[in-house]
C-alpha cells in the first residue's frame, strides 16, 4: 500500500510525517525569507545602522560629503573664500598703505617746512590740504592703535607668502629677491610670529611725523596755524595710545 499525501487545513502534508507537526512551507519559501532578511540588513546598513559599531556605507558617504565642504584642508580641497582667492590682494593692500602713509608724511613735512620758514604770522594753507591731512591722521592713527592692541590670528596671515618662505629650503624654488619683495609688499605676514613690513613702516613713519609736528608746534607756537595746532594735539593723543597698546601687548 503506497503512502499518499494527507490533505490538511494549510496544505498537503508529506507522507510519514508525524501528526501535529508544524506545517511546512511551500518549496522555495525559505529562500524568499532569507533573501528578504538580507535585503533588510543591507537596507539597514545603507541607512547608517551597522552592527558592532562598524562604519556603514551611509556613514562613509556622509563623511565624504562632509569632507567635500569648501575649505576642508584634510581632503586637499583648499577652496578659499572669494576675497582670499583674489590674486595678490594682500600686496595691493600693502601698496595702498604705503601710498597713504607717504601722502600723510608728505603733507605734514610740507606744513612743518612752511611753519619753520614763516616770520611774523602763521602761513596760510589750502583748506583741502589741511582736511586731507586731518583725515589721514585720524584714519591711520586709529588703525595703527587698533592693530597694535589686537593679537594676530592665523586667519590674518598670508598663505602665499608662507609657502614662498617654506620654498626657500628647496634650492630649485629658492629666490631671495622675490621673497624680499613679497615680504615688503604683503600687508599680512607669513606667520603670526612675523611682523607685517608695511604696517611696521607705517607705524614708525606715523610716530616720527607726529612727533615732528608736535615739536614744530612747541618751537613755533605763534607761527603755527590753529588747524595745525589742533592736529598736533591729536597726534599727541594717538602717540600715547600707540605707546600704551605697545607696552600693554608686550607685557601680556
Amino acid at each position: 500500500m503506497t503512502d499518499e499525501p494527507v490533505a490538511g487545513e494549510e496544505g498537503t502534508r508529506p507522507p510519514n510525517e508525524p501528526s501535529g507537526s508544524a506545517p511546512t512551507m511551500p518549496v522555495g519559501s525559505n529562500d524568499k525569507v532569507v533573501d528578504s532578511a538580507n535585503a533588510k540588513r543591507v537596507d539597514g546598513n545603507l541607512d547608517g545602522v551597522g552592527s558592532g559599531g562598524t562604519p556603514t556605507r551611509a556613514d562613509e558617504a556622509g563623511a565624504k560629503a562632509a569632507d567635500r565642504r569648501p575649505g576642508n584642508p584634510t581632503t586637499g580641497d583648499t577652496t578659499a573664500p572669494v576675497t582670499a582667492s583674489i590674486s595678490r590682494l594682500s600686496v595691493l593692500k600693502g601698496l595702498l598703505l604705503y601710498g597713504a602713509v607717504l601722502t600723510f608724511a608728505g603733507l605734514y613735512i610740507f606744513f612743518i617746512v612752511k611753519i619753520s620758514q614763516a616770520t611774523g604770522k602763521p602761513p596760510s594753507f589750502d583748506t583741502a590740504l589741511t582736511s586731507a591731512a586731518a583725515a589721514l591722521a585720524g584714519v591711520l592713527g586709529s588703525a595703527f592703535a587698533l592693530y597694535i592692541g589686537t593679537p594676530l590670528k592665523e586667519t590674518d596671515t598670508n598663505g602665499a607668502l608662507r609657502q614662498r618662505e617654506q620654498d626657500q629650503a628647496d634650492p630649485e624654488k629658492s629666490n631671495q629677491v622675490l621673497l624680499f619683495l613679497h615680504r615688503a609688499l604683503s600687508l599680512e605676514p607669513g606667520t603670526t610670529a612675523e611682523p607685517s613690513w608695511p604696517r611696521a613702516f607705517g607705524i614708525w613713519a606715523y610716530a616720527a611725523v607726529g612727533a615732528a609736528v608736535a615739536i614744530t608746534y612747541v618751537l613755533n607756537e605763534h607761527q603755527t596755524p590753529d588747524m595745525i595746532k589742533a592736529l598736533a594735539v591729536a597726534f599727541g593723543g594717538y602717540l600715547l595710545a600707540l605707546l600704551h597698546n605697545a607696552y600693554t601687548k608686550s607685557g601680556s
